[in-house]
């Protein structure tokens, strides 16, 4: 018999019969081990490799072994006596008196390591060495269990198999599925991609089809004005481009707002988003990957053909949907999260993709002056470094500053790494008032950031077609439901400090005649709070309109609501918020810069004001322990898998994230049923306005100035009674020509 493996432990088992190939270095090299090999190598018998081990150690099976005995003593003594229990029974004849005496106080410690060492041969099994038989890939199987395991690459790598579904013997007619669409009044949709592009859409209904329509894009000189300048091209049947806008025409696929985005090189816009198996299977499960792969595999336990096969792979995936639909939306009913998916998620494909095609306004000239400033701030602190350090160096290379901060000016508290000194953030902050130099180069490295996220990076995205910045919006990203921005992240914009709200600046309506509107939920998450804690303090303070701050500072500080100073109402908002994100009192009195003792008062007093959320906090968590997950106001499950872990961080993680997923995850069910609501009847407040951004609790318009009183009593009305809590929603709303400069809009 012959055992291929890396384990050096299995070399126990070597004899007459059982030889064993070791990787040495992966499978380009390995060595062969008979007994005489193992002897030759270890100087010891394979029968002897345990005992071998007992003495020498093996730090990677974490096995002590002796101090001061190495391999080559290790096998000297046993040579001379056999077995570890041999050498200790007969240990005064060990001719060494230091090693002696190693033996002896680490007795206890050799047999057990023997024993860890020692592979059971006793094991009862059940199978016969004809059951253990190589019979090949059970590729069914290994599907499922990657994508479980969400093993996405791996899935990658096995072999194709396909079932007879989207293999036609003859090409379907697409004008005989078009008839069957419009008679069905669905359409299933999936799209075959080249290099990024849609180049081919197939189309079915679950009795015909599918057929397979390939696309080129529109050449520029074609253009005649359309939508981004371009036109539809010839390949795109008007039939089908009209199928594809119909909102009458439920449309079925997965990730339909990839489509949409595909489409628009073809100048349509799709419509009737119906059911979408990505965006389903993020409800079931949003911590997976919700590609077709995967769904295929997890559900349907096929496989679709690779991606360098856009055609079949487009047909096929059509083929599947009416049975994928099948398996989710049984799943969804189990799970009671229709009404989420129907009501709250599938209309975001539309809103979204139409968010994403409007894109928003730039001043570029604004913020290449705003990036100049920055880049001559640098300068300047670039020259005080220098001139503090006694030399010029490059100041982005953390090598270099190492080891000026800690070897050139000797500051205090350095701490290596494997490729020098740390000049991480954190190390940098706590040297700050050791030497000024430290407190520029944290300034430097900000502006740095500020410049290349913020300036060049927004700089980069603007579209030379419609001189507007057009984020990706994501609606499967994140395990709370809230939506995430990309390429740019129009949702991190700072606004805090000086240099950001100038950037924010710079983010304006598209015209003289528009102005940005904004509609921001105010204290929306301690709001939910509120209402899932039902702490009658919290509650009645929001129900009399008070400032919950305020009411807080006042509590914590014990002053009367009218003394509160903005200090304390400053840390009563950090305290605040800090106990919906789980914050403990160490990061509150960093985030304070106050002592840890401070900070576990505030806490303590904060939850003695208000036990109702004590009480729901405590709740919530351990109902998350017994279920495995917790839920938003709308059914969304949030899995906290993390409170399973052993390690006692990990599990902390999962108790913050069980306290604060049905607070944030509402807050964001909350905001998409408004955008929901808002969307369809956004033309009748105003025909030109649009929405553009959403960014968790706010959204922004684009409006014409003489629309503004109109889209803002809809968006209020529709905000506030968006969902029906015990204490009422409130929403700021404030116009203006950028995203800075804004001026409340009166209820």
């Amino acid at each position: 018999m012959l055992i291929v493996t890396g384990d050096r432990d299995v070399l126990q088992l070597v004899d007459e019969q059982t030889s064993v190939l070791a990787t040495i270095r992966g499978l380009s090299n390995m060595r062969l081990y008979r007994p005489d090999k193992v002897q030759a190598d270890f100087g010891v018998r394979p029968d002897q490799i345990a005992d071998y081990k007992a003495l020498a150690g093996d730090s990677s099976d974490n096995i002590p072994g002796v101090p001061g005995v190495g391999p080559k003593t290790a096998a000297k003594l046993l040579q001379q006596f056999g077995t570890v229990e041999e050498l200790l029974e007969q240990i005064d004849e060990v001719d060494n008196d230091k090693l002696t005496a190693w033996l002896k106080q680490n007795s206890d410690k050799v047999l057990l390591s023997k024993k860890l060492a020692t592979i059971a041969l006793d094991c009862p099994l059940e199978l016969g060495i004809n059951d253990l038989q190589w019979r090949g890939i059970q590729l069914d199987q290994l599907r499922q269990l990657f994508a479980r395991l969400e093993f996405s690459r791996l899935m990658d790598r096995l072999p194709t198999q396909s079932t007879n579904d989207g293999e036609q013997s003859a090409p379907v007619d697409l004008n005989e599925v078009i008839q069957a669409i419009k008679a069905a009044g669905y359409c299933n949709l999936a799209a075959a991609w080249a290099e990024g592009k849609l180049r081919g859409l197939a189309l079915a209904t679950d009795e015909v089809g599918p057929a397979y329509l390939p696309l080129t894009p529109a050449k520029p000189e074609d253009s005649n004005g359309g939508l981004f300048g371009k036109t539809a091209s010839a390949s795109l049947p008007s039939a089908v481009a009209e199928l594809l806008e119909d909102p009458a025409i439920g449309k079925r696929g997965c990730n339909l707002k990839e489509i949409a985005t595909g489409l628009d090189d073809y100048a349509v816009r799709l419509a009737g988003c119906q059911w979408d198996g990505a965006i389903a299977d993020y409800l079931i499960a949003p911590q997976r990957d919700q590609n077709a792969d995967a769904l295929a595999a997890c559900y349907l336990q096929e496989a679709l053909p690779s991606p360098d096969q856009p055609m079949r792979r487009a047909c096929q995936l059509a083929a599947i949907i009416p049975r994928l639909r099948i398996v989710l939306n049984k799943e969804l009913e189990q799970l009671n999260l229709v009404p989420l998916f129907e009501r709250v998620e599938m209309p975001q494909i539309e809103i979204l993709r139409d968010m994403e095609r409007a894109g928003i306004a730039l001043d570029c000239e604004r913020l290449e002056q705003i990036g100049q400033q920055i880049q001559t701030d640098q300068a300047k602190l670039s020259e005080r470094i220098y001139e503090l350090a006694g030399e010029q160096f490059n100041i982005n290379s953390p090598q270099q500053l190492g080891e000026i901060l800690f070897e050139k000016l000797e500051l205090p508290e350095g701490r290596r790494t494997k490729t020098g000194w740390s000049t991480a953030a954190d190390v940098l902050e706590e040297l700050s008032e050791e030497h000024e130099i430290v407190g520029l180069v944290l300034e430097f490295r900000e502006l740095g950031k500020l410049y290349s996220t913020y300036i060049k990076g927004l700089l980069e995205q603007v579209s030379p077609e419609t001189g507007r910045v057009h984020t990706t919006f994501v609606q499967t990203a994140t395990a709370t439901g809230r939506l995430s921005s990309r390429n740019p992240n129009l949702q991190n914009i700072p606004k805090r400090t000086e240099l950001g709200r100038s950037v924010r600046a710079c983010f304006i309506a598209g015209s003289p005649e528009l102005v940005l509107l904004c509609a921001d939920y105010s204290q929306i998450e301690l709001r939910i709070l509120a209402h899932l804690s039902g702490d009658e303090n919290l509650v009645s303070a929001f129900v009399a309109g008070q400032d919950i701050h305020e009411r807080t500072a006042a509590a914590l500080f014990g002053v009367a609501v009218d003394k509160v100073s903005r200090k304390q109402r400053d840390i009563a908002k950090t305290v605040n918020y800090a106990v919906i994100y789980g914050m403990g009192s160490q990061a509150l009195a960093a985030q304070l810069d106050i002592s840890r003792e401070e900070a576990d008062k505030f806490i303590e007093e904060y939850f003695a004001q208000l036990p109702g959320v004590q009480q729901y906090m405590d709740q919530i968590v351990r109902q998350a322990y017994q279920d495995g997950y917790v839920q938003t106001i709308c059914g969304r499950r949030r899995p906290v898998p993390e409170l399973s872990s052993n390690n006692r961080r990990v599990q902390a993680y999962g108790e913050r994230a069980a306290a604060n997923a049905p607070i944030q995850g509402s807050a964001a069910d909350i905001i998409k049923i408004a955008m929901a609501d808002i969307a369809p009847r956004l033309p009748q407040a105003s025909s030109d306005a649009c929405m553009l951004l959403q960014v968790h609790d706010e959204l922004v318009f684009e409006v014409p100035k003489r629309d503004i009183a109109a889209v803002s009593k809809l968006t209020r009305q529709i905000m506030e009674n968006a969902w029906e809590l015990s204490v009422p929603l409130s929403v700021d709303i404030k116009a203006g020509p950028n995203w800075r400069d804004l001026e409340s809009i009166p209820n």
